[in-house]
């Protein structure tokens, strides 16, 4: 069970550019914004379509509703979740979309690799492990209810109602600090692995040729969403955190992740498929 925040992506994040929130924190990537030229003030003109790649349920797809639901409030036009199953179709289907600002991608680490927590994990126990691949948590959570699937990393977000519910047993939290939202369970690090930490972060994405101005927009409407009692609420109840990031930050940000996870790929001999 992970909470929100960081990781890696460079095969399909390279096609696409970040608009605005993350959540390790939902974290909003500020930026300052100059008068807008006349495509970027009449936009949207119509519904925006924001691709999640996953079940419906998932951490992911809660984050883009919510944030979704107060751009059709802001903008007027309707902000419709699309769930295309499986990370890496749901990813290059937005970076082949037209980039005009009507497709975008709720994505986080995770989607560019749904198991590199378990494969770190496996690297400073020395433990091993055999990896499952699921399109989505939903149908993951039915086979580790059943048994035939033993232990599974995944959001608070997604995995709260299900340790409530008793369906699962929630074991630790893979941040440095404890989760205000489930404070009884520890970290990974205290239950004995020292040194271990693994964030989830969430952004909003749009196809790398998308016009700036509209990049901008949306960045800034995306930034009074969460500004939004309501919507911040909502996502503390999800086990989220809204924060803030600085435009210029982001780039650096994912390289760094990048060479983080990149080095845990290669030590642990991960094949991309």
């Amino acid at each position: 069970m992970s909470r929100w925040t960081k990781l890696d992506g460079r095969t399909a994040w390279s096609y696409l550019t970040m608009i605005l929130f993350r959540a390790a924190a939902v974290a909003v990537l500020l930026s300052v914004i100059a008068p807008l030229p006349l495509k970027a003030q009449s936009y949207p003109t119509r519904p925006v379509t924001i691709i999640v790649p996953s079940t419906p349920g998932g951490g992911t797809d809660i984050l883009a509703r919510i944030v979704g639901d107060q751009l059709a409030k802001q903008l007027g036009q309707g902000f419709v979740i699309e769930n295309r199953t499986g990370p890496l179709a749901g990813t290059a289907a937005a970076a082949r979309a037209e980039p005009d600002g009507y497709t975008l991608l709720a994505g986080l680490n995770a989607n560019m690799a749904e198991h590199l927590s378990m494969e770190l994990f496996k690297l400073m126990t020395g433990t091993n492990f055999t990896h499952v691949p699921y399109r989505g948590a939903q149908p993951a959570y039915a086979d580790v209810i059943s048994g035939r699937v033993s232990v599974f990393f995944d959001n608070i977000s997604a995995a709260l109602p299900q340790v409530k519910g008793g369906s699962v047993r929630a074991l630790a939290v893979t941040t440095a600090q404890r989760s205000p939202v489930v404070t009884e369970l520890p970290t990974v690090a205290e239950a004995g692995v020292p040194g271990y930490e693994y964030h989830t972060w969430f952004g909003l994405w749009a196809p790398r040729q998308t016009p700036r101005p509209i990049v901008e927009l949306l960045h800034g409407e995306i930034r009074k969403a969460l500004a939004v009692p309501a919507v911040r609420d909502r996502i503390t109840e999800q086990a989220g955190e809204p924060a803030t990031t600085r435009l210029g930050e982001i780039e650096p940000f994912v390289k760094a992740e990048i060479a983080k996870w990149a080095d845990v790929v290669r030590r642990a001999g991960v094949a991309v498929q």
